[in-house]
């Protein structure tokens, strides 16, 4: 299957100059330890969801404060459904920090990170007529945005994406059905050439779903994809090199390739694989292989509802605020994982998950820790009243590194 045209060259600079020193004409001076600065932490996270109300979790609910885009605190931000649009949270504390909004209405429910604003990123719509592109701008000045849309035949080219302002401490709501009116897949990339935005994709119609940005990797992985009546994978090629993908699925019968799930991604091209057949009804992990990068989501249709799932990055710890409902924990690997998962009560479990196999554990609503001696990716999925799933990230650590060391002789003559 082949669907219908950006690398860095990668620079190697090789100073020589031994050759003086060796023969006593020049005394080596000694090296000057210069500190590498290290990048702050995330102090701030937005967070946008679609619907009226919602409930905010984090991991650090006592050194957090809650306001809206314009400043204004809000009351109780903790409690169930008291927050009815976006708001910014700011820690005051140090520690791992992420934080989600739960929002439900009729049948439709839907689990929503929060994030850090950026200059630029991607991201993927499943379904173009039902989807809106979400600008939040949190910051204290105006915010300038170009977005470009990818579909099957590859750049979409479509009057008003170019110079979008989204005003200081508001948010700008981009309509996708406008420029794309086919109930096709498409991939939105945005550049903010003035300030920065929180960027997702919201269901308008037929569920209660947000899609948060992602960034292209060679490998995607994809944990707690829920047992349904159709599955559909969205994959964009953001290169200039057609990329070859390897689409396998992960579950209580280990790892196989799915059917039709071999696809060549030509540049700057949208793909879509229906993986409802392969798959047979079956709650399982999936891992998107690729010979270069790609980004990717999953669309899920339940029942009334519907389930977005962005892809995460296998790891050896694992720490995130989730929902109250069944843990899946994937092995992407080749060898038995062992895993322990700590969940928000410090009740501790261990597990043993076989390669290309999962494991499934009750959790409570709030923190989960999960450790293990092989990378493995999680999600939650929550069932009731409508169904959500929601992806357990990776702790990234910030640590200072070692001072760097600077020859005041290198590239001297």
């Amino acid at each position: 299957m082949r669907a219908s045209s950006l690398v860095a060259p990668l620079t190697t600079l090789v100073v020589a100059g031994a050759t003086l020193v060796a023969a006593g004409f020049v005394r080596p001076a000694q090296p000057v330890e210069r500190p590498v600065a290290m990048v702050p932490p995330v102090r701030s996270l937005s967070c946008a969801f679609p619907g009226a109300l919602g409930t905010v979790f984090t991991t650090q609910a006592e050194a957090v404060a809650v306001t809206t885009p314009s400043g204004a605190a809000v009351e109780d931000p903790f409690g169930t459904e008291r927050v009815t649009g976006p708001v910014l949270l700011t820690r005051t504390g140090e520690g791992h920090f992420a934080a989600a909004v739960l929002s439900k209405a009729g049948d439709a429910m839907s689990w929503t990170e929060c994030g850090a604003p950026a200059t630029r990123g991607t991201v993927m719509l499943p379904i173009a007529t039902d989807t809106e592109l979400l600008l939040v701008n949190t910051d204290q000045v105006d915010a300038v945005v170009s977005i470009t849309l990818h579909g099957p035949s590859g750049r979409i080219t479509s009057a008003g994406l170019e110079g979008v302002v989204v005003p200081r401490r508001q948010s700008v709501r981009v309509p996708i059905s406008v420029h794309v009116p086919t109930a096709t897949a498409v991939a939105a990339t945005f550049v903010a050439t003035q300030g920065r935005v929180r960027a997702s994709a919201n269901l308008t119609r037929g569920g209660r779903e947000q899609m948060a940005p992602s960034q292209a990797r060679n490998t995607l992985a994809f944990a707690g994809v829920p047992a349904s009546t159709k599955v559909r994978l969205v994959l964009f090629n953001p290169g200039r090199e057609t990329v070859d993908v390897v689409v396998s699925a992960l579950g209580v019968r280990g790892r196989f390739t799915a059917e039709g799930g071999e696809v060549s991604i030509d540049p700057g091209v949208t793909v879509e694989l229906d993986l409802t057949d392969p798959l047979n009804g079956e709650s399982v992990g999936l891992l998107v292989e690729g010979s270069g990068p790609i980004a990717g989501a999953v669309d899920v249709t339940a029942g009334a509802d519907r389930v977005w799932l962005a892809p995460q990055d296998p790891g050896t710890e694992l720490r995130d605020v989730v929902p109250e409902g069944q843990l899946q924990l994937v092995n992407t690997g080749e060898s038995l994982a062992q895993v322990t998962v700590e969940d928000t009560r410090r009740a501790s479990t261990r597990h043993q998950v076989p390669a290309g196999g999962t494991a499934t554990v009750a959790v409570p609503a709030g923190v989960v820790r999960i450790t293990s001696d092989k990378p493995i990716a999680a999600g939650v999925l929550v069932t009731g009243k409508g169904l959500a799933s929601t992806r357990v990230r990776a702790v990234q650590n910030t640590t200072r590194p070692e001072p760097g060391m600077l020859d005041p002789q290198l590239g001297q003559t």
